[in-house]
């Protein structure tokens, strides 16, 4: 994280450590992770910044109180930009929102640990103005902003003609990669490089993320290839041309985005 005055206060900030110590937890089995867990830290601090100069409130409990509502959403509109009826960083103000929701279900578990009537209350009240108002007050801007951005807005489509030359140039790198690696020379570098260049065939082949790509282990790769079998009787209704293409390719089930099974191809 980079070290500012977001990470100062949110370092002294016992109730955002313990958000992020629940995010690590969700997620911290997953190393490309670790800077989704500190962006969101860093909202909540920005908001926390925002809240101590305009209001003196000095933690996020403070801000998590039913008297400090109007506040809170005064505070949200600095941070993301709500001028107007327009909103600069509309999706910033939703993942706030939801990280505060998530921050006062915590205050909620330690009031009801540690047999804390007001407390529990003050939480739940806290609960219900965000059910009753955040709707109206907040999101509705939000939502409206990011949905007119999509309007109009220009989709840039490769040309096929792009696609076969990158494609060509990848195989012949690799090849290069391949000979010069057999001959022993620079192994280091060329091995680098090769890894790279298959992962880019990985990618324009599958047109997936490149972060799913690059994740996947070679367990997986390995069990997917031996146990990717075609049953006998789906193949003989299949098509002459689709027994082939199942012949020269194999699928392999890979982690998607949130955890969702996806696949991959490679050809042989």
């Amino acid at each position: 994280m980079r070290d500012d005055d977001v990470k100062s206060i949110l370092q002294t900030d016992d109730l955002i450590l313990s958000f992020g110590y629940r995010l690590f937890e969700k997620v911290g089995c997953n190393d490309h992770q670790f800077q989704y867990v500190s962006q969101r830290l860093r909202e909540l601090g920005t908001l926390l910044i925002v809240m101590k100069d305009q209001y003196g409130i000095r933690s996020l409990v403070e801000v998590i109180k039913p008297k400090n509502w109007k506040k809170f959403i005064q505070g949200i509109m600095v941070v993301a930009g709500y001028e107007n009826n327009t909103v600069n960083v509309p999706s910033l103000s939703l993942k706030i929102g939801h990280s505060l929701t998530k921050c006062a279900q915590i205050l909620r578990a330690q009031a009801l640990i540690e047999g804390n009537d007001e407390k529990l209350s003050e939480t739940d009240r806290f609960l219900q103005l965000y059910k009753d108002e955040w709707e109206y007050r907040v999101s509705s801007y939000a939502l409206s902003a990011l949905h007119g951005a999509k309007f109009n807005k220009p989709m840039f489509v490769p040309l096929a003609e792009d696609v076969i030359v990158l494609n060509k140039y990848l195989k012949q790198k690799a090849s290069s990669c391949c000979t010069l690696l057999h001959a022993k020379k620079d192994l280091a570098t060329n091995y680098s490089n090769l890894i790279e260049i298959l992962l880019a065939q990985i990618i324009l082949f599958n047109r997936r993320k490149s972060g799913e790509a690059q994740r996947i282990k070679i367990e997986d790769l390995e069990n997917g290839l031996r146990n990717n079998s075609l049953d006998e009787d789906i193949k003989k209704s299949l098509s002459s041309f689709e027994q082939e293409l199942c012949s020269t390719h194999k699928r392999i089930e890979i982690k998607g985005k949130r955890g969702k099974k996806g696949t991959c191809d490679f050809d042989r």
